[in-house]
């Protein structure tokens, strides 16, 4: 509905996560090989939590652990306020959200340091060779060829389950959809809402514009029985019935 702003819909959550751009050190079998993408599920959040590990070439891996000492952080998932793009992280995310890129890596470099070493730890139990990376980030600094690279970002959750976040669609008023996409790989699922949503509101308009319609009256034929004979005047003024 054009002019009018979208309605609010469903409260959402906002997350601040980070993944790790890693390179592994001494392991000639991670760099020359190539290694398929991973995905190891886990319960969320916890120290057993799942791990992604997307490589990227010449010993370069991209890493989310969804531990909480990795990717994800201590106040990162916030409700979002009505009618804000996003909440306010706590003062630690809030300062890596405000730092300018151009000035360079996180402002505190030794979290950063620490949680990619977590990051790699965590990989190392299901690919033993980022336990050497691992050990090598204990004492990285930035600079060095191999420091890790934060890929950190705020994501929109769709609902209030921070473990629903693949696409959302809502109708919150006639003639109106409200659609979330998280996920692309959800997308067709999203437009088959919306598909099944605009039909069966064309079916109940047409529904109701029948009930609504005035019905046509009858032709009732004539007959001998029902038919109404002409009339003539007779010469003294009265109408006489004339038979057919």
């Amino acid at each position: 509905r054009w002019g009018r702003p979208a309605p609010t819909g469903t409260p959402s959550l906002a997350e601040f996560k980070s993944s790790y751009l890693l390179r592994v050190v001494g392991e000639p079998m991670l760099v020359r090989e190539e290694l398929p993408e991973m995905a190891l599920l886990g319960p969320r959040g916890s120290t057993t939590g799942m791990v992604q590990i997307t490589p990227y070439g010449n010993g370069v891996f991209q890493i989310h652990a969804m531990t909480p000492d990795a990717t994800l952080f201590e106040g990162g998932l916030q409700p979002v306020p009505a009618g804000q793009p996003r909440p306010t992280f706590p003062e630690p995310l809030q300062r890596v959200i405000s730092a300018d890129v151009a000035q360079g890596p996180w402002p505190d470099q030794a979290m950063l340091l620490a949680r990619a070493r977590a990051a790699a730890l965590h990989s190392s139990r299901f690919v033993p060779g980022f336990s050497r990376t691992s050990e090598e980030l204990s004492g990285a600094s930035p600079g060095q060829p191999w420091a890790p690279v934060p890929l950190w970002g705020v994501q929109q959750i769709p609902s209030q389950n921070p473990e629903c976040r693949a696409s959302d669609v809502e109708f919150p008023l006639p003639c109106y959809a409200k659609i979330q996409i998280v996920k692309g790989i959800s997308a067709p699922a999203a437009a088959a809402r919306l598909c099944q949503a605009v039909l069966a509101e064309l079916s109940a308009l047409k529904a109701a514009h029948t009930a609504t319609s005035p019905a046509a009256s009858p032709v009732v034929p004539a007959t001998a029985a029902t038919a109404t004979p002409p009339k003539t005047s007779s010469g003294d003024g009265s109408s006489k019935g004339v038979a057919v």
